[in-house]
């Protein structure tokens, strides 16, 4: 019988294993999940990360996985809920998930006989509605090597990048998203830098997992404008890497998951079914006997809750080849920590938060620079409404929204639909765009 939400339904299907997916699911297997902060998609290359492109070269990389909002406690919530921001509730930075919830990763698998552990500093609550034995970082190894008396299911919270990265003067290409500037390169050196000090840490880790399914991600992009805070690809589109030794075919997959889905999928992998989730399992995507999913994702932004955040909450549906974002408020100016007053000065960290130098350079680009001018106006002014083709725009630099090309009203459709399917408070404000 269906419980509510907060419950793991174990149905007979699942409980005999008569169906396809409970024959294909092992029974209980260990669980390892490592997630980090400010890490994109594309950076999970031999160069920058190569532990975990080993990781992902032995099992799956889901191509086009995306957080709901690419926020750091937001995200990790959706993770460890499998509901978007607005049905948990933590739909602002540093904001906490409802307390009254019934179900979230650590009742799912201690309801499946887990012991259900989190490591690192945890981003997220209350501990009431999270409730898994909590250990710090430096317990990780430790931890692996014992002799559990009973399945296990390990989160580690692994710390900001920034804590990574240590000193360099080395630089990095930019992103065709930002402005190319010398500071610009700089922050990009040490993201590189942090992302190779996260990865050898990583690198000590996944031995002692291999028998596990280990699951890797993001929850959400670098911290530079158009990226984190952001809804455009660099922002919400996460690496997700999992390794299932001897079930899951090593290989890359492109089908459209959102991190709401990954709940689901593990708690079904291990024989358990959990209801009233926004989250879909995709374990026969896992198991290779299909590669549909989702036909659209869609994710939110609140950036109020952001340290010096302004009020400009924002809505995103996207496809395969197509994204449509409404901003909300658009008459407000956007800011946030990245911009204070006119300088950026309250920039506290040049990996999690670029320097007030970066900002200054992109607007003194700006003055001779129409990729600097479109930049800079566009992250502090947004239109009401913003579409483009991914397929031939990739980066997210052609707003075609003016034109109103006929694909976009079918995307708002769906997103007005979804808005009003999660009783949306800001619904109003979409219907008046």
């Amino acid at each position: 019988m269906a419980q509510s939400l907060g419950s793991v339904v174990l149905s007979r299907r699942a409980i005999l294993g008569a169906a396809a997916g409970a024959l294909w699911a092992v029974s209980r297997p260990n669980i390892v999940v490592l997630v980090s902060e400010g890490h994109a998609a594309e950076h999970v290359t031999p160069d920058a990360t190569p532990y975990l492109a080993a990781l992902a070269a032995q099992g799956l990389r889901m191509e086009a996985a995306f957080t709901p909002e690419a926020l750091g406690s937001p995200s990790l919530s959706s993770l460890l809920t499998g509901l978007y921001p607005l049905r948990h509730g933590a739909f602002e930075e540093f904001s906490f998930a409802r307390r009254d919830l019934r179900f979230t990763w650590a009742h799912g698998f201690r309801d499946l006989g887990y012991r259900v552990t989190l490591a690192g500093i945890p981003q997220f609550g209350p501990r009431l509605a999270f409730p898994f034995e909590y250990q710090p970082l430096s317990s990780v190894q430790r931890y692996l090597r014992l002799r559990h008396e009973k399945p296990f299911c390990l989160v580690v919270s692994l710390p900001p990048l920034e804590e990574f990265a240590g000193d360099t003067m080395d630089v990095w290409a930019a992103p065709p998203y930002a402005v190319d500037t010398p500071a610009t390169r700089r922050w990009m050196g040490r993201y590189r830098l942090a992302l190779r000090g996260m990865d050898a840490w990583i690198g000590d880790v996944l031995p002692l997992a291999r028998e596990a399914i280990t699951v890797y991600t993001s929850a959400h992009g670098p911290a530079l404008p158009f990226a984190k805070w952001s809804l455009y690809d660099a922002g919400i589109r996460v690496p997700l890497l999992l390794r299932w030794p001897g079930r899951v075919q090593p290989g890359v997959s492109r089908t459209l998951v959102s991190l709401v889905d990954v709940l689901p999928t593990l708690i079904e992998a291990c024989g358990g079914a959990p209801a009233s989730l926004d989250g879909r399992s995709f374990l026969n995507v896992l198991a290779g006997r299909t590669a549909e999913h989702r036909d659209h994702v869609f994710a939110v932004l609140h950036n109020k809750g952001s340290v010096s955040g302004s009020d400009s909450p924002q809505r995103a549906v996207r496809t395969a080849q197509h994204k449509y974002i409404l901003n909300l408020k658009h008459w407000n100016m956007f800011g946030n920590a990245w911009w204070r007053g006119n300088d950026g000065s309250d920039s506290r960290n040049p990996v999690r938060t670029p320097p007030p130098e970066l900002w200054r350079e992109w607007m003194l680009r700006a003055a001779t620079d129409e990729h600097a001018q479109n930049r800079v106006g566009l992250w502090r002014s947004r239109p009401p409404e913003e579409f483009y083709d991914l397929a031939a725009d990739p980066q997210e630099l052609r707003n075609l929204a003016p034109d109103a090309p006929p694909s976009m009203s079918a995307l708002r459709a769906a997103l007005l639909d979804w808005m009003r399917s999660q009783q949306d408070p800001w619904l109003s404000f979409a219907e008046a765009v």
